[in-house]
This record gives structure tokens, C-alpha cells and sequence, in this order.
């Protein structure tokens, strides 16, 4: 699966010191954290782990607001940005750029792709059931 880069080194900073190896661990934690919100997890989650991810991209909590912080992100600005995504992902709101647009995709491939493993488990359980 692919990943998205919510956040690269170089946007929503007022600090042009792009080399700081703390913003960038923090950065990575970020869009670890938002693709994990989004479903864009590419590992196996428990379904606490799936809830909390949900719950970080859903709620703006003060844990949110330290990470950008640490990320040197600007949190509101941040935060605007997700709430955007959530509009494209629900179909709700179409992509204005082609960053938008990757976002969507990847959506719907991510989409599509959970959709077959599901399909192909149900037949699994029908074979093994008979």
C-alpha cells in the first residue's frame, strides 16, 4: 500500500530550519498518526488501536495540539487541513488540487482494496464451513 505524506518538512513552519532530525521525528509521528486516523494504516491494528486513530483525527485534543507543536506544524492550520480530508474521504467535498486529488485516490484504492480481502474472507468461510 501506499503511504500520503500529510505534512513534509517544508509546510506549515515558520522556522526555516529544515533540518532538525526532532521536527522530523515528530513529523513522521504526525502522519503516522493521521494516516492510522484515516485508514491508511498498512499494518495490523487491534481494534483499540483502530478507535484511538479515529478518535485523533475526529476530536482536537490537546495530545493534537502538542504533537504540532513538536512538529513545528501550526496546529489550527493543521487542523483545517483534516477536517478538509474528512469532507473528501466522505465523497462530501470534491478535490480542489492535485494533492486533493492524490488523497482521494489513495482513498479509494485503500477502499477498494479492504473491500476484496472482506469478499475474499466471507468465500473462505463458505468453503471451509461446507
Amino acid at each position: 500500500m501506499a503511504n500520503y505524506n500529510f505534512f513534509n518538512d517544508c509546510q506549515m513552519t515558520t522556522n526555516k530550519h529544515t533540518n532538525n532530525p526532532e521536527r522530523k521525528l515528530w513529523r513522521a509521528v504526525l502522519n503516522q498518526a493521521l494516516e492510522d486516523g484515516f485508514g491508511l494504516y498498512t499494518t495490523f491494528m487491534t481494534n483499540y488501536e483502530v478507535e484511538n486513530a479515529k478518535e485523533f483525527v475526529n476530536k482536537r485534543t490537546q495530545y493534537f495540539n502538542d504533537i504540532c507543536e513538536r512538529a513545528d506544524v501550526d496546529a489550527d492550520l493543521a487542523w483545517k487541513r483534516i477536517q478538509k480530508f474528512k469532507l473528501i474521504k466522505g465523497g462530501i467535498l470534491k478535490p480542489g488540487n492535485a494533492r486533493e486529488k492524490l488523497a482521494f485516490e489513495l482513498f479509494q484504492m485503500i477502499r477498494n482494496h479492504r473491500r476484496s480481502l472482506h469478499t475474499r474472507r466471507k468465500k473462505n468461510v463458505k468453503v471451509n464451513l461446507s
